[in-house]
Formats: C-alpha cells, sequence, structure tokens
C-alpha cells in the first residue's frame, strides 16, 4: 500500500509504509521482548513534481538538518578575568572558538569588561592597546585589551 501526501508546497510525496510484524514475531521462545532485526524495513520518500529531497523528508528533519548547521556556526567565548599588568595598567583577554563571529564584536567584549571594572572602582576607562590575533572561522580569535582606570 502505497501512501501519498501532498505537502504545503505542491510537492506530492510518495512513502511505502513500514509493515508490522505480527504480536508473535516480536516475542522469543521465552515469551520475552525481540526487537525487529533487519527484516523491518521502511522505504524512503520519493518525489513527485520536482521537489527536493529537503522537501520530501519533511518539517522535521529540515528543523534538525538546519540546527546542525547553525551548532557549527556558533561560537564560544570567553572573557578573562581583569588582571593588573603594571604601572597601573590592567589587561582583558576576549577568545572566540568556532563560528564566524566578527572582530568588532569580540573588541567590544573586551573593552565592556574593562568599562564594567573601571566603572565599578568609580572610574572612567582609558584604553592603552587593542591587540587582535587569529583567523575569523579557521582558528580562534583574541582580543587583548589593555587599559587604565582614571580619575572622571
Amino acid at each position: 500500500m502505497l501512501v501519498q501526501i501532498w505537502t504545503a508546497t505542491g510537492c506530492r510525496v510518495t512513502r511505502q509504509p513500514k509493515p508490522r510484524a505480527p504480536l508473535a514475531d516480536l516475542m522469543d521462545a521465552k515469551g520475552g521482548a525481540r526487537l525487529p532485526g533487519a527484516n523491518a524495513r521502511q522505504s524512503l520518500p520519493s518525489c513527485e513534481g520536482g521537489c527536493t529531497i529537503l522537501q520530501a523528508m519533511g518539517a522535521t528533519m529540515k528543523t534538525k538538518i538546519t540546527l546542525a548547521c547553525l551548532t557549527m556556526l556558533a561560537a564560544c567565548t570567553t572573557i578573562s578575568d581583569v588582571t593588573p599588568a603594571g604601572g597601573g595598567h590592567y589587561t582583558v583577554t576576549t577568545q572566540v572558538h568556532g563560528g564566524m563571529t566578527a572582530w568588532g564584536e569580540i573588541k567590544a567584549s573586551s573593552l565592556k569588561r574593562a568599562d564594567e571594572y573601571c566603572r565599578s572602582q568609580g572610574k572612567q576607562m582609558h584604553q592603552v592597546d587593542m591587540q587582535t590575533h587569529g583567523v575569523r572561522g579557521w582558528t580562534p580569535q583574541e582580543a587583548d585589551l589593555t587599559f587604565s582606570c582614571v580619575n572622571s
């Protein structure tokens, strides 16, 4: 028995339903449950009317593929604690692993952490130096900020 489904995009998907095993086939000789093995098959959907394989797979599979792609593009960002660098200067480093994060966002993370640190002391952050390392999407990206806190 073939089942035909018309999708919202006008694509007709044909499926061969998975045959159901009789209850006796799911029991072993001692009356315990046995999972169906190689005899249980389900055919892959076939497309008619020019639909793509993603349309034939349905929304659930498209969602899984989309989430997998987004996960690969996502980045892990780490912002270090503020550490004294001597001479009234401090450093903070933002490091991003993976993803396609813009350099501006990475630098802004370091600047924000430095600004929060200086404000907690009632002072204003003054940038002394900013260095970047890494290649976006290829190696970890780092933004090293050296700053000082000055009276407002």
